[in-house]
C-alpha cells in the first residue's frame, strides 16, 4: 500500500509539473501547436472586445456577466 501511494504521488507531481510547463509555454512563449496559437490569439481578441464576447455568449453560461455593460473601444488610438 505504501509503494502504491508513493507511485501515485510521484505520478501526480509529474502531471502537475508537465501541466505547468505546458501552460507556461502556451502563455509566455510560442505554443507548440499552430492550433493552440490560433486559440490563444482568438481568446486575446475576444476578451479585449466585450461586445463580441457578449454576442458570442461564451461566459454567460458560467454566470459571468460583468462585461455586458461595457462597449468596445472605438477611439482612433485603439
Amino acid at each position: 500500500m505504501k509503494f502504491f501511494l508513493k507511485a501515485l504521488l510521484a505520478t501526480l507531481v509529474a502531471v502537475v509539473i508537465a501541466g505547468a510547463i505546458f501552460l507556461t509555454n502556451l502563455i509566455c512563449f510560442r505554443p507548440w501547436n499552430l492550433n493552440l496559437f490560433y486559440e490563444k490569439a482568438f481568446l486575446e481578441v475576444i476578451f479585449n472586445e466585450p461586445e463580441l464576447l457578449t454576442s458570442l455568449g461564451l461566459v454567460e453560461q458560467f454566470g459571468i456577466t460583468s462585461h455586458n455593460g461595457k462597449l468596445n473601444d472605438a477611439s482612433p488610438a485603439h
